[in-house]
C-alpha cells in the first residue's frame, strides 16, 4: 500500500470514530482553556470551553461528564477515564470548568499538540 492509501485510511478510521461518537459532543463553543497544575498532593487538568452565554455552559455538563465516561482518545482509543483518577464539571458564568486529578499532567499539552482535545463539539 502507498503512502498516500495508508494516510487516506488512517484519516476515514478518524471519521468514522468521530461520526460513531458526535452524540456525545458538546454544543459549539466560542473558545477554550486547557492547563495542568499541582494542588500540593495531586497533579490535575482543567479544561475549560467558553460558551456564548451561562445556559449554554449549563446544557453541556450532562455531555461533558457523558465525554469523560465514555469518550476515547481520537489517536490512541483509550477511554478518556482511564486517564483520570476523579473528575469535577461545574460552571462559572458561561465557562463550563471540568477539573481532573491524574497522574499524567502532560496529557494536557499533547491533547493540544495532537488536537485530540477530549472535548470536540458538533
Amino acid at each position: 500500500m502507498s503512502l498516500r492509501g495508508d494516510i487516506g485510511n488512517i484519516q476515514k478510521q478518524r471519521e468514522d470514530l468521530l461520526a460513531a461518537l458526535s452524540p456525545q459532543a458538546l454544543d459549539p463553543y466560542d473558545a477554550y482553556g486547557v492547563g495542568a497544575g499541582y494542588n500540593g498532593t495531586d497533579y490535575y487538568i482543567v479544561i475549560s470551553p467558553i460558551y456564548d452565554d451561562e445556559q449554554g455552559a449549563q446544557d453541556n455538563i450532562a455531555a461533558a461528564e457523558n465525554l469523560i465516561e465514555e469518550g476515547v482518545s481520537l489517536f490512541d482509543g483509550q477511554r478518556w477515564s482511564e486517564w483520570f483518577r476523579t473528575y469535577e464539571v461545574r460552571t462559572e458564568g458561561r465557562v463550563l470548568i471540568v477539573t481532573a486529578i491524574t497522574d499524567a499532567p502532560e496529557l494536557w499539552s499533547v491533547m493540544v499538540a495532537k488536537k485530540d482535545l477530549i472535548f470536540f463539539h458538533h
